[in-house]
């Protein structure tokens, strides 16, 4: 019963990173959120914009945070077909330095980084938004749910 389960869910990943691969082929710039998508979603749903908060995560989570290694894949993929790829986050500027620091080599995979200070859902924008909450399926043209 565990190798079916196994099977289903690679063949559910192929499917997910195929239909990642053509959405932002299709799009060609694309968003993709940090907190439960790219990374793990220790963090989400915390806005951490203030100095307290800032501090406590730096001493906490700065370097435990995991990283979405499978996104990170397909993020490289598609930048080979020229796809501009953003991150889009609703983490405040205070938290730009501890973002790159999560990221580490990573973060060069990315053109811009938008931090919404909480506001994500008032954005509108052209592309493919990669993100865990549907709430945020307007932001973008085109949206896939992704879930680390």
């Amino acid at each position: 019963m565990k190798l079916i389960l196994n099977y289903k869910e690679n063949i559910m990943n192929i499917i997910k990173l195929i239909r990642f691969i053509v959405l932002s082929i299709i799009s060609k710039v694309i968003y993709i959120d940090l907190d439960g998508t790219l990374f793990s979603d220790v963090l989400d749903k915390w806005f951490i914009n203030n100095d307290y908060n800032v501090n406590l995560y730096n001493k906490l989570y700065v370097n435990n945070l995991d990283i979405n290694y499978k996104l990170i894949l397909c993020i490289r993929l598609v930048k080979i077909f020229g796809v501009e790829v953003n991150i889009l986050t609703n983490r405040g500027y205070k938290q730009a330095k501890m973002t790159l620091d999560n990221l580490g080599k990573y973060s060069k995979l990315f053109n811009k980084f938008i931090f919404c200070q909480g506001l994500k859902k008032l954005y509108r924008l052209k592309g493919l938004l990669v993100d865990n909450e549907v709430k945020y399926n307007k932001v973008c043209d085109t949206f896939m749910y992704y879930k680390f």
